[in-house]
């Protein structure tokens, strides 16, 4: 009896660590296969409510908002995303920059923001009058863009008059400005443990700045 009951225990320590660990793992992997949009669609339409409403209420607009989500994540976001890793995550990681898979796709963005310049002269935001998800996406990638040592990154959004109008709204929100506060502590934090030089710019300059700019429109 008590070896029936040893073994009982032991069988069912093993079957608690297997599914203790398929579960663990089953949840990462769909952690990471959830698309990111469907979650932050989720989110704005459950707190619509509350502050600024993501999700424009007119069906061709929620639409119109859907198309330019889609030429974010086809078009803009993969070509962004290949620039951060190459200028920014690389580096960091001690990596060598592929400065060929760079200009070619500083290239690529150019032809990308052309048209975000033709929609953004037709209204303020690509939606239409309103700040949506369409626009919240574009957020983190431009900051990091704006944020590497490339000059002719900067050029390509400031050169184009609309392009700059509407990033520069976008970069003004309070939110934004709240997330950039945390985002530079974090950085600054990273700076303090293992950070190249390539990195190495006024990110503690831009902490202090945003902050008091967030300070300020909260207090308004």
């Amino acid at each position: 009896m008590w070896r029936f009951c040893k073994r009982l225990h032991n069988y069912y320590l093993f079957i608690s660590f297997f599914v203790t660990i398929f579960l663990r793992n089953f949840y990462s992997v769909l952690i990471m296969h959830i698309e990111p949009k469907a979650i932050t669609r989720y989110l704005a339409e459950q707190y619509k409510d509350v502050g600024t409403n993501l999700l424009p209420d007119d069906p061709k607009k929620r639409a119109i908002m859907s198309m330019w989500m889609e030429v974010d994540s086809n078009q803009f976001l993969p070509i962004a995303s290949t620039l951060i890793k190459e200028l920014i995550i690389n580096p960091y990681q001690g990596l060598a920059t592929d400065d060929t898979a760079v200009q070619e796709n500083k290239e690529k963005l150019s032809e990308v923001l052309n048209i975000y310049e033709t929609r953004l002269g037709e209204s303020p935001y690509l939606a239409g009058e309103s700040f949506s998800l369409a626009d919240l996406h574009h957020l983190a990638p431009i900051d990091y863009l704006l944020n590497t040592d490339e000059e002719e990154l900067k050029n390509l959004i400031y050169s184009r008059p609309n392009v700059a109008a509407w990033v520069e709204k976008m970069k003004m929100r309070p939110a934004w400005l709240k997330t950039v506060v945390m985002k530079n502590h974090i950085v600054d934090l990273m700076k303090q443990r293992r950070l190249p030089i390539k990195l190495d710019s006024s990110c503690h300059e831009s902490t202090v700045v945003a902050q008091k700019n967030a300070i300020a429109i909260e207090n308004k």
